[in-house]
């Protein structure tokens, strides 16, 4: 009982450092293996609709495709991204580090395992570990770059350096001209500024 209210208290903090858990980046598979497929859909639900109902059966098929042969280190380190997702997703933080660590080991040139391993060292508020993260997420051609600049630009906010921020969520946006919370972010950023800049004029 207590274990599950400690897992619902960490879903509760990653909705609120996280807009929704559209946070998070899948890794696409390229082999024909269903439960491979069904892994990297499901974790691609999660990642993409904040109202995606978990459920105890979701690792079922990443955990089936794990075990079976014949998957390319890449779709394997995939499969493990995705399910450490799907990890996070139900609080379970360990176990999704350990995935990305899997992943990492089978294909550290995946960009997906930083950027999602970021998120979990910017939740436990590992700032510098979360930042080398997005680095390399970015470096190694992340699909999804909005994600990443967004995530980084959060960062920056957190450690107070607001023009790397602003660069950032300006960024995100060049990739994604209508994604809401880049948006929102900026501007809140932008509010913030002008304020400052006031402030200081008004008290010299």
């Amino acid at each position: 009982m207590c274990k599950l209210k400690y897992k619902n208290l960490i879903i509760a903090a990653l909705t609120l450092l996280w807009p929704s858990l559209s946070i998070a980046q899948s890794a696409m598979v390229t082999t024909q293996n269903l439960s491979a497929q069904d892994c990297y859909q499901t974790a691609t639900s999660i990642a993409t609709n904040e109202s995606f109902e978990l459920s105890d059966y979701m690792l079922e098929p990443c955990n089936a495709a794990l075990i079976e042969l014949g998957l390319s280190d890449e779709d394997r380190a995939a499969t493990f991204v995705n399910r450490g997702i799907l990890y996070a997703a139900s609080g379970s933080l360990a176990e999704a580090l350990s995935d990305y660590e899997e992943a990492l080991n089978l294909f550290p040139t995946l960009g997906e395992i930083y950027i999602n391993r970021g998120f979990l060292y910017h939740f436990e508020n590992q700032l510098d570990l979360a930042l080398n993260d997005y680095n390399l997420a970015l470096e190694l051609n992340v699909q999804s770059k909005h994600l990443a600049y967004f995530a980084r630009g959060i960062v920056y906010e957190d450690k107070n350096l607001w023009d790397e921020a602003v660069k950032d969520y300006e960024q995100s946006l060049k990739y994604s001209p209508d994604w809401m919370p880049a948006k929102t972010r900026l501007e809140r950023v932008l509010e913030r500024n002008t304020s400052s800049s006031y402030e200081l004029v008004y008290n010299d």
